[in-house]
């Protein structure tokens, strides 16, 4: 029953079966010494010379889902009736897995659902962050630094893991509307700005 650790065997629930993670840093071949402008009035090289961009690209798959919630007097793991993952067109914020593919089980039985769905995974995650650094000198030994950062710089859109809590009612039928639905998404764009002077 309850007791039987082997009904914990499963697939961790943070594990993230593909990532690329890929960065860059780029010095740009603007002013002095450079491909480009080397010959610019020194007011223009100090606008567009030294300058550095960074980029950090991160792009994963989702994680496995864990689905919990049973009204049977026992510890809450509901009944798995068949493969609840959607694909295509069939899956979307609304309806992120097969939510009829959970059942109630019967009084003081434990369901039968993993404790996490190897195939039923949440949204991934699709992530460009990017910055520029500038130094300029001041007198001898001073130096200003100049930062630009952009979390998310495409700002494309990362989803949350849907709801995954199932509330069945003394029939058996589920009364959590949130149940396999999206509400929220990770932090969009955000930029930031600063200074550093060192001397």
């Amino acid at each position: 029953g309850r007791f039987n650790r082997r009904l914990d065997r499963a697939i961790d629930q943070n594990d993230v079966s593909q990532r690329f993670v890929g960065s860059g840093v780029f010095e740009l071949p603007f002013g002095k010494g450079k491909r480009f402008a080397s010959g610019a009035p020194t007011a223009v090289d100090y606008i567009i010379g030294g300058w550095q961009v960074n980029t950090i690209t991160t792009i994963q798959t989702g994680s496995p889902l864990s689905v919990r919630g049973a009204n049977n007097f026992t510890i809450g793991w509901p009944d798995l009736l068949r493969d609840p993952t959607l694909k295509g067109d069939a899956r979307g914020v609304k309806k992120w897995f097969d939510t009829t593919a959970f059942a109630n089980p019967p009084n003081f039985i434990i369901g039968n659902a993993p404790r996490t769905l190897p195939n039923t995974r949440g949204p991934g995650m699709v992530s460009m962050d990017l910055s520029a650094f500038k130094n300029f000198s001041i007198k001898e030994r001073g130096k200003l630094e100049f930062r630009a950062e952009a979390v998310n710089f495409l700002n494309h859109v990362n989803l949350n893991n849907p709801w995954t809590t199932f509330s069945p009612n003394a029939q058996g039928v589920n009364t959590n509307a949130s149940f396999g639905v999206i509400t929220s998404s990770m932090k969009a764009r955000s930029v930031q700005l600063g200074l550093r002077l060192t001397f």
